[in-house]
């Protein structure tokens, strides 16, 4: 999770992906997690752990999310 400076507003909820992520009942998780933290109004990204992309690019695309949302 990323915090607004306020500590108390969450701005987005990350989580990084590996094989396990590619099971139906996996899957099914993922979309029950993704939908609850939809519904409290917080954006969920997610980064596959075997193509983690540079710092900088985690920046731009968390940026991008934070904005938007």
């Amino acid at each position: 999770m990323i915090v607004d400076v306020d500590a108390q507003t969450t701005l987005v909820a990350i989580e990084l992906d590996d094989w396990t992520h590619s099971s139906k009942a996996r899957q099914k998780a993922d979309d029950k997690k993704d939908k609850a933290l939809a519904s409290a109004g917080i954006a969920m990204v997610r980064f596959h752990a075997e193509r983690m992309p540079s710092a900088d690019m985690l920046r731009y695309e968390l940026m991008q999310v934070i904005e938007s949302y």
